[in-house]
């Protein structure tokens, strides 16, 4: 019984060692050089790309149920796969659809850079300017109108801003008066008479000293949208100089105002004006240049 022993023993030592030299020998078989490391990533990769593509594509033909080439909201909400963010990560031409070349080119973004950790540009930047999809609705048809919308309902919400918030005295313009606000500077103690229930008495009290000065908000517009230093800032130059901002936001070319607003005359009622026309200081007339060109 020893015997039997030993030698089964011995048998599977053998076994052992002569599996694990073909277990060496295959790895070494398998083991591939840079170049050709490179190439079976390569192919593999290649063949990963094309079959993530196909399941896209499946995926689009499955939830687009009137085959029309694109995603509603609707079918986004029917769809099990799906969830409403799609529309706001895919729709890059914002016209509320996901045609199957955003949702394509989304999807093969995410499984190159997240998946095989490759480079790629975000298809954001190549499918913003796109036109709006046939079955997009029509009230979101192309990018170019949009903007155009959105460009005039800024415009009315200025002049309603100038008239009801800014504006203070209705007077058409933007004066410091429109701007200036109190704050208190310090406190100081002063005697004041004060009524108690057994008469008049005289007690000391903290009143705080107050400033008139230009709120923030005013000081800037007052420095930015005032193109023709006349110290006021009409409805023209204000409306001009957030709509020049908002142009630049959208990246809609725009001219500066300060091209055609500059050379405007001072407004009537600017007090600048009446001290222009108050005349020379006395000062001035030890100014030499202006004592020769009088």
């Amino acid at each position: 019984m020893k015997l039997i022993n030993k030698k089964t023993i011995g048998l599977c030592a053998l076994t052992a060692f002569g599996m694990t030299t073909l277990a060496a020998g295959s790895a070494d078989a398998l083991r591939l050089n840079p170049d050709q490391a490179h190439k079976y990533r390569a192919k593999h990769q290649k063949r990963m790309l094309k079959n993530k593509q196909r399941q896209l594509n499946l995926s689009f033909h499955r939830a687009d149920r009137n085959r029309d080439g694109a995603l509603t909201r609707r079918e986004i909400k029917r769809s099990p796969a799906m969830s409403l963010r799609l529309l706001g990560t895919t729709d890059f031409n914002k016209d509320r659809v996901v045609s199957k070349r955003e949702f394509v080119s989304h999807g093969m973004y995410v499984f190159k850079v997240s998946k095989l950790g490759l480079r790629a540009v975000h298809p954001k930047y190549r499918l913003s300017r796109l036109g709006a999809h046939p079955a997009a609705p029509k009230r979101y048809d192309t990018t170019l109108e949009r903007k155009k919308r959105q460009l005039k309902r800024k415009k009315v919400q200025l002049n309603h801003s100038f008239s009801r918030y800014l504006d203070k005295n209705k007077d058409g313009i933007l004066t410091k008066a429109d701007f200036a606000i109190k704050r208190t500077v310090r406190y100081k103690w002063q005697r004041k008479w004060v009524r108690t229930s057994r008469g008049w008495k005289r007690v000391w009290k903290r009143v705080p000293v107050t400033r008139t000065s230009m709120s923030t908000v005013g000081a800037k517009l007052m420095r930015t949208a005032d193109f023709n230093r006349d110290q006021v800032v009409t409805r023209t130059e204000y409306v001009a100089y957030h709509m020049y901002r908002f142009k630049l936001k959208l990246g809609v070319k725009a001219i500066s105002p300060h091209r055609h607003l500059s050379a405007r005359p001072m407004h009537p009622r600017s007090p600048k004006r009446y001290r222009v026309a108050a005349g020379p200081s006395f000062w001035s007339y030890f100014n030499v240049n202006y004592r020769f060109s009088m």
